[in-house]
């Protein structure tokens, strides 16, 4: 009876070393500028801001390396970018992200004044005369930025 708990305790062990040590995916990252230069490379880190009643949090910089392996890259701002594209070099999905400005908090409909800087906003829908945001910050299993 020890022995075999010894040794499921030991397999179970194993098994989640072998899952923490699994090297985690890269991140290829699509910016497009305001002046509309293209810009390509991997994804090094990002900065959060956040903001309104809620405290909502969404990126407002991103760190693009040329390279998968590089730790050192160049910062790019919200205000700078028009649209953002990651994808995972894993599973190939992909996501795309707007910088768009946010309203202010208590911001009444008639008078929606923007925010001085700007986010990137997650789409989740796009059709020809909409653009469907997902505001609430981002979806855990997209944690990417």
């Amino acid at each position: 009876m020890k022995k075999s708990l010894l040794l499921s305790l030991l397999l179970a062990f194993l098994c989640a070393f072998s899952v923490s040590a699994k090297k985690s995916s890269n991140i290829k990252c699509e910016l497009i500028l305001n002046d509309g230069k293209k810009v390509e490379g991997w994804l090094v880190k990002e900065k959060n801001a956040s903001y309104g009643p809620n405290m909502v949090k969404n990126a407002t910089d991103v760190v693009v390396a040329s390279s998968a392996e590089s730790k050192d890259g160049t910062n790019y701002n919200a205000d700078d970018v028009k649209e953002m594209k990651l994808t995972d070099e894993a599973s190939g999905e992909s996501l795309v992200y707007k910088s768009l400005h946010a309203v202010k908090s208590f911001t009444m409909p008639k008078s929606m004044s923007p925010s001085p800087k700007r986010y990137f906003w997650l789409v989740m829908y796009e059709g020809k005369k909409v653009t469907g945001l997902h505001i609430y910050g981002y979806y855990s299993r997209y944690n990417w930025c």
